[in-house]
């Protein structure tokens, strides 16, 4: 696991999905039994099992003792114990974990795929589009939409009241980075 960001109160972790239920044994000890039948109860998927089981041995080695994490009704993620917010995501090889103190947060990652391209229309509207996307080459693209999506993913994520949020129409991208075309600043209603 590797810390990514840490400014004393906003942290960002990420891991590699672990893959072998042994490796666990490293985080859980004598608990790892328990905690994998309780992720095989939870999980059909073995896929999803490892991610479960690999943020909760992040979350074991950044306190160092194991951690419950509850869900509010709208899925929202959080933790009682620790006193700091917290937001999940997993993508195709890796976990991450972002916690605050003090903020109420999002996180989103997710693997840059071509297929995004097809998606551009339900993800963004064309006016927050950069003015040279169509002079980006496929590679260029698919990194761009998969920026937006993770930026509106986490500004989502980040927003204490989500009912009627609608990440195409209300939470935009408003500007870019002049030098990496990344989005830079973001609009939300709230």
């Amino acid at each position: 696991m590797d810390i990514l960001y840490n400014d004393g109160d906003c942290q960002i972790y990420i891991s590699p999905i672990i893959c072998d239920f042994n490796m666990f044994v490293e985080f859980f000890g004598n608990h790892t039994e328990t905690i994998i039948n309780r992720a095989q109860r939870l999980l059909k998927s073995a896929k999803r099992q490892y991610e479960w089981l690999t943020v909760r041995a992040m979350l074991y080695r950044i306190f160092q003792h194991e951690v419950e994490i509850y869900y509010s009704p709208e899925g929202k993620p959080f933790v009682r114990k620790e006193k700091c917010h917290i937001s999940i995501s997993h993508s195709k090889d890796y976990a991450t974990i972002l916690l605050s103190t003090s903020y109420q947060i999002g996180v989103d990652i997710e693997a840059v795929a071509p297929k995004i391209t097809s998606l551009c229309h339900r993800i963004t509207l064309p006016t927050e589009l950069p003015a040279n996307y169509e002079l980006l080459n496929e590679k260029q693209k698919s990194l761009l939409l998969t920026s937006i999506w993770c930026t509106k993913e986490a500004t989502f994520k980040s927003l204490s009241d989500q009912e009627g949020i609608q990440m195409l129409k209300d939470i935009s991208i408003v500007a870019y980075d002049e030098r990496t075309q990344l989005p830079q600043k973001i609009f939300t209603p709230v």
